[in-house]
């Protein structure tokens, strides 16, 4: 959206009772020299819950805005469909979403300050599934262990954010991912990258995210490398090599 003011949202509207405000994030934007907000979330079905539940949007947003005189992501759209796999369905929530942002905006320039001349610029061309079928690989992770950040033998690459409320790694520390939980049980030469891991829902809204899902590829692109050289299976794999490699890499594995 354009013409958004993060400072104005959070003096005027979140900041005098603060119930419904979840995070709040400054830091000095390009060609800068003060600290701005680029980053407010709060929970609107707090602020408004007869409403939320009227019109039908969801209750967290997220507003995030890096550049001065720029454009403002936000991340308030939800829906769960029938089925992820099925073409019709996901036709529908598309429908279902866009209507959604429409009826978010009005709600957004009437209620809330700092949104009065604002406007929408540009959506997402596609909807972005999170979650449809997960396979049952070598090794699952756990809730305790993403809370607790365990680290692992095989880890190819670290983890610290939790995309659900009021779940954190402690201590703002990190967890590592395991190569392990990228191999299928009973299939054979397939290494998987993305949405596809983690039956766990904490270990899942962890794994899930654009970092992880970022970590993942590259451990996966670098280990079918490996394979194809030797080949051998990702089950045979030399862990020792493939870190090094990653290593040599600049991933960021200890």
């Amino acid at each position: 959206m354009g013409s958004v003011d993060l400072d104005k949202i959070y003096k005027d509207f979140v900041l005098p009772d603060k119930k419904g405000l979840i995070q709040v994030a400054r830091a000095e934007k390009p060609n800068t020299s003060d600290e701005e907000i680029i980053k407010l979330g709060f929970v609107l079905k707090k602020l408004f819950p007869e409403k939320i539940k009227e019109i039908g949007i969801p209750g967290h947003f997220f507003l995030t805005s890096l550049y001065e005189s720029d454009l403002t992501f936000c991340n308030c759209t939800f829906h769960i469909p029938d089925d992820n796999l099925n073409v019709k369905s996901l036709t529908n929530s598309n429908l279902l979403l866009r209507e959604q942002i429409i009826k978010f905006v009005d709600f957004l320039k009437e209620e809330i300050p700092g949104f009065k001349n604002s406007y929408i610029t540009s959506t997402s061309p596609n909807l972005g599934v999170r979650k449809t079928r997960i396979f049952d690989c070598l090794y699952e992770l756990k809730e305790e262990e993403i809370i607790k950040g365990r680290s692992f033998y095989d880890q190819i690459g670290k983890m610290s954010f939790v995309d659900l409320p009021n779940k954190f790694v402690e201590d703002g520390g990190w967890v590592g991912l395991p190569f392990r939980a990228m191999i299928p049980e009973k299939i054979d030469n397939i290494l998987l990258a993305g949405r596809m891991i983690s039956h766990d829902k904490v270990a899942h809204e962890t794994t899930r995210n654009t970092v992880p899902c970022m970590i993942q590829g590259q451990a996966a692109g670098t280990a079918a490398a490996i394979c194809a050289q030797k080949n051998i299976s990702p089950k045979a794999i030399d862990i020792k090599e493939l870190k090094s490699t990653l290593r040599n890499a600049d991933v960021l594995l200890d």
